[in-house]
């Protein structure tokens, strides 16, 4: 079809499902809305939808040619497309358009279009549109949309880049080669740098668009997230990947303890090992701690009592001591007197290894929290606990076992408190 114009435009479309029941009516009338398609078929690949998903494609067969199809088995991206992509070819469609069951096409005349784009450049055989936030669409994906789908449209000629939330296909890429069977994610990247490979270029829209409630980056899911990056680091020559490497070791970390009690020094040591673990409490407190037997410790004197002012804080007046006995220390691992019997410390290999793979300036959290997650911080830097949510994963709770990547410490504006998940319980 490149270069040429149709007489007939004929167009399959693929939806996958799973339980999307809220909005694949929205999704289904923007199709039927299309202008400029003289033959349109659907296909529905469904993974095993528990509610009215199914009904509700059955009731559209009234109003177009709709065919559902059964995924069965561990849900794989590719694979499912790759279902629906194989019916389709049986068609011989002019067009393949790939479209999420949470997308609502904006414009009428949007399939049309960028089958004309398609038509126009006998060496793009792809095109994506661009994705809009909803008015209730979180901030995260507001955010993410706003980034990734910007108002001028381009042409992608070397980087792969490609979203099939909201994509369209000539007949000859799909029967070229299909979406990675194997990926568990970014199955349209992949497919972007096969495409490439092949001499093509690709091309991203900006005037022909979806609404997409949760975005291209599923409001940061920690299951996607991980599973993402998993194909990332898998696929460095796709991705352009490049990680730095800290090679941090054990004489990088220093080890603190904030006490303001003897019930929280008892509490922390009952987890964490005396051994070459410093110790930042008042005078009263070190002068107990020394009676009790406990001399092992480096102790830190706290410096202005201040009973309103948070753990984090403390380090702004810690700074200068640490960097005076630990000029080449990098990373603090913090405990305070929130740990209790909900936790189990991960030791410091692991610690090191998480560090290692991802990124050097975010604080790491090292211990299971079962109970909360902490989303901001309040007012007054610290963090009151009015905001946090359930959510089970490896996350930081005030101090306790938290890397905190100090760049040498000899500048506080590189400490950051944001939250970091390395791994699901």
């Amino acid at each position: 079809m490149n270069g040429k114009s149709w007489d007939l435009m004929k167009v399959s479309i693929i939806i996958r499902t799973c339980n999307e029941a809220e909005w694949l009516p929205f999704s289904l009338d923007s199709v039927l809305k299309q202008e400029g398609i003289d033959k349109l078929d659907i296909f529905i690949v469904d993974s095993g939808s528990s509610d009215r998903t199914l009904e509700i494609a059955k009731a559209y067969k009234e109003f177009a040619n709709i065919s559902t199809v059964e995924y069965t088995g561990n849900y794989l991206p590719g694979k499912s497309l790759n279902i629906g992509v194989s019916k389709a070819l049986q068609k011989c469609p002019d067009f393949i358009l790939i479209l999420s069951a949470h997308c609502v096409i904006q414009e009428k005349n949007a399939i049309s279009e960028m089958a004309k784009v398609l038509c126009s450049n006998k060496d793009v055989r792809s095109v994506y549109g661009r994705q809009l936030p909803l008015e209730f669409s979180d901030p995260i994906a507001w955010r993410d949309m706003t980034h990734l789908y910007q108002s001028e449209s381009r042409l992608i000629e070397k980087h792969p880049t490609l979203n099939n939330a909201f994509s369209l296909y000539n007949f000859d890429s799909l029967n070229d080669h299909l979406f990675d069977n194997t990926a568990t994610n970014l199955e349209d990247v992949l497919w972007a740098s096969e495409e490439i490979k092949r001499g093509y270029k690709i091309f991203y829209s900006s005037d022909q668009s979806v609404s997409h409630y949760h975005g291209p980056n599923h409001s940061n899911n920690p299951d996607r997230l991980n599973t993402s990056i998993d194909v990332i680091k898998n696929n460095p020559q796709v991705f352009g990947t490049k990680v730095s490497s800290l090679k941090i070791s054990k004489d990088d970390l220093i080890r603190i303890a904030f006490i303001r009690s003897m019930d929280e020094y008892e509490a922390i040591f009952n987890y964490v090992n005396k051994e070459n673990t410093c110790v930042y409490c008042s005078s009263e407190l070190k002068e107990s701690i020394i009676k009790k037997g406990h001399s092992q410790h480096l102790i830190f004197k706290r410096l202005g009592l201040d009973s309103h002012r948070t753990i984090h804080k403390e380090y702004e007046l810690l700074q200068n001591e640490l960097i005076k006995k630990f000029p080449k220390k990098k990373y603090i691992i913090s405990f305070d007197g929130s740990i209790d019997q909900r936790f189990e410390l991960i030791s410091e290999e692991i610690l090191q290894t998480e560090i290692e793979k991802t990124f050097p300036d975010i604080i790491w959290p090292v211990i299971p929290d079962n109970s909360k997650r902490l989303d901001k911080p309040s007012s007054i830097g610290g963090f009151d606990g009015s905001w946090m949510r359930k959510d089970k994963a490896y996350r930081v709770l005030r101090g306790n076992g938290t890397a905190i990547k100090v760049s040498k410490m000899d500048n506080l504006s590189d400490i950051s408190y944001s939250t970091k998940v390395i791994s699901k319980l």
